[in-house]
């Protein structure tokens, strides 16, 4: 399944993607025999860099025919921008940062692709073992079928427990107000930024990268699937579950214009009511 063009193209533009105020990007192209065989775009983050102390760039959006060689021409480019900028460690995949799509899938690939989650050829760990590269960390994604959903004993003793919580710690949760969709998005990002800073690879997120995100998942969300947790009208917490929107997007090509634009309301419609 081939994701927005749209999408990818505002997250690689660097007029459009506030990540690029504080970031710089460089992009190539692999060709065999006149046909494109792979992409890779090397990544400076300084403010990973400068949050975390060190000297990492990143590659990202890298696609690859099952080919050693296209490979490790991608990586090598990745590689010599990376040390042109004074970095020392290359990591990836990023998209461009941890707070997009990263990570590499190495198993569950009889699962269809889920939204914000990066889906691969099975061929890509042994590419990039071959290169030289090392699990930096594992990124863990939890599947929970409908029989666990369906089981009223387990709902039941989960709705006990969180009741006894929110009445202890005197928690109050409500939906998220649409209306004042400005202000709820920041008080998400101060949520989201201080729950997320002990996290492996976490970049606080600027005020302008987080409305960026916001203003492109705006189209997707239900206000009735966010909630904030708060303690006297303060947000302590938050939770967003959105309908996998990779269902309404299959078979259109990338194309969302001119009418697949029609084709995704009216798939992401079915999508809601069948939940």
């Amino acid at each position: 399944m081939e994701p927005l063009r749209f999408d990818v193209k505002n997250n690689l533009d660097e007029k459009k993607n506030p990540f690029y105020k504080h970031s710089k990007i460089k992009l190539w192209l692999a060709k065999k025999n006149g046909e494109i065989v792979g992409r890779i775009a090397g990544i400076i983050n300084d403010n990973h860099n400068k949050f975390h102390n060190d000297k990492v760039g990143f590659f990202g959006f890298y696609e690859c025919i099952n080919d050693k060689n296209v490979s490790k021409m991608l990586f090598d480019k990745a590689a010599e921008f990376i040390k042109e900028n004074g970095m020392d460690i290359l990591r990836g995949p990023m998209n461009p940062s941890t707070n997009d799509e990263c990570g590499l899938l190495v198993e569950g690939f009889n699962k269809s692709p889920v939204m914000l989650m990066t889906y691969n050829p099975e061929y890509y760990p042994q590419l990039l073992e071959d290169y030289g590269f090392v699990k930096a960390k594992d990124l863990l994604a939890f599947w929970i079928t409908s029989d666990v959903v369906n089981d009223e004993a387990m709902m039941a003793k989960l709705k006990r427990v969180s009741d006894l919580i929110l009445k202890k710690e005197n928690i109050t949760i409500r939906n998220v107000n649409m209306k004042d969709f400005k202000n709820e998005v920041q008080r998400i990002r101060e949520v989201y930024n201080d729950a997320w800073e002990l996290n492996w690879g976490f970049v606080p997120m600027t005020e302008d990268e987080f409305n960026f995100i916001a203003n492109n998942l705006k189209l997707v969300v239900d206000p009735d699937y966010i909630e904030f947790a708060e303690i006297n009208g303060k947000p302590v917490g938050f939770s967003l579950a959105l309908p996998d929107v990779n269902q309404a997007i299959k078979g259109m090509n990338g194309k969302l214009f001119p009418f697949g634009f029609i084709k995704f309301l009216l798939n992401k419609k079915k999508l809601i009511s069948s939940e």
